[in-house]
């Protein structure tokens, strides 16, 4: 059920003073108290794909807010995805440095991409990591976080253990990556607290779960 604004009238009486310090309304004049509702689910009415490819889609939806107004958004739609903050076994964190066209930037990212058909994500992660960098290690989950605000895309957090070379990367065909391992200090500075890369909340999230923030 939508949450409607529902107004009720009251009169305020002449000379009062709010204590915000704000003027009275004038004599008889008519407040609108508000009730909405500001964390009701705002309803669909209508869903239009206006582009879809390589698994993501543009939506533009009408909604009605809770205050019972009518408002177009666009919203993306994207399959489920994860990445994995993943360090060697001494210790250094294993990042993919390639062009991203979305920024026109070399950026660096932890390994990771999006989940199959079906694909358990520990499974999809642990693929990705070996695809990506050609390195193996003991995959754990750290949990699932939302991507936007304007997007159902759901991304899934996960850390690496042990992580050895145990093949060379077979990259995607839009893929050209170079392979970069950095110590911890070096990454948290230069790399994640610079903005220089992409997947940044997985990467605070792992850290914070292995105590090395």
């Amino acid at each position: 059920m939508v949450s409607r604004t529902c107004p009720t009238l009251r009169q305020e009486p002449a000379g009062n003073r709010q204590r915000s310090g704000h003027r009275a309304p004038a004599r008889g004049r008519t407040v609108l108290a508000m009730t909405t509702d500001t964390t009701a689910s705002w309803r669909e009415i209508e869903r239009t794909t206006v582009f879809s490819k390589f698994g993501r889609s543009v939506d533009r939806v009408e909604f009605e807010l809770p205050d019972g107004r009518k408002e177009e958004f666009y919203l993306k739609t994207e399959r489920p995805a994860g990445a994995v903050l993943a360090l060697t076994t001494e210790q250094k964190v294993i990042l993919a440095r390639q062009y991203r066209p979305g920024p026109d930037q070399v950026l660096y990212e932890l390994p990771g991409g999006f989940l199959e058909p079906g694909e358990e994500a520990l499974d999809a992660i642990a693929r990705e990591l070996l695809e990506e960098t050609g390195y193996q290690g003991e995959v754990h989950a750290v949990g699932p976080y939302w991507l936007d605000a304007y997007s159902n895309a759901r991304r899934f957090a996960f850390f690496a253990t042990g992580c050895v070379k145990a093949a060379e990367p077979i990259p995607e065909r839009t893929e050209f990556i170079d392979v970069v391992t950095l110590d911890l200090a070096q990454f948290r500075t230069r790399v994640l607290r610079s903005g220089e890369m992409t997947d940044t909340a997985a990467a605070y999230l792992a850290l914070d779960v292995l105590n090395l923030l």
